[in-house]
């Protein structure tokens, strides 16, 4: 018996849920009134269009940027709904789509974030404390760190 596998995978929205598959991706997610909406995009992968970002490593950081901009664009899309006001009616479609300025702009603070709190954070608490052993700042240094991803995770 020949077995079938689908490359299919998602993520959680606000008040639903996003599907992607290699040539397309949607998300559907809870009206106010209790409904449904669903938006449908097509995918069009670079490395579909361009043979070198076929190469193993530029492959897999075309794909997670790809995965990215997808799972940004549902939240945008989910998050209409969830801001919205009694008696108004979100675009789901116009919030699907979001423009290259508006990605960068929230790529650029969430890594601003997570550099200033997994990255400078320890470092400059490990500096403020009464230490004067480089081995000693390293290993207070790292628990921080440690310390601060399980406290995020959590």
């Amino acid at each position: 018996m020949a077995s079938m596998s689908a490359n299919v995978g998602g993520q959680a929205v606000l008040e639903g849920v996003m599907m992607r598959s290699p040539g397309s991706w949607a998300v559907t997610v809870r009206r106010p009134d209790g409904g449904m909406a669903r938006v449908c995009r097509p995918v069009s992968s670079a490395a579909s269009r361009h043979r070198w970002m076929r190469l193993p490593v530029i492959r897999g950081m075309v794909a997670l940027g790809e995965s990215l901009v997808i799972g940004f664009r549902a939240l945008a899309a989910s998050a209409s709904f969830a801001a919205v006001e009694d008696g108004e009616e979100p675009d789901l479609e116009a919030a699907a789509e979001l423009s290259r300025g508006q990605i960068a702009f929230a790529f650029t603070i969430a890594i601003g974030f997570a550099v200033l709190v997994f990255k400078v954070s320890p470092a400059v608490i490990t500096d403020l404390l009464p230490i004067h052993s480089t081995i000693e700042f390293v290993l207070v240094e790292g628990a921080i760190r440690v310390t601060l991803l399980v406290a995020y995770l959590a």
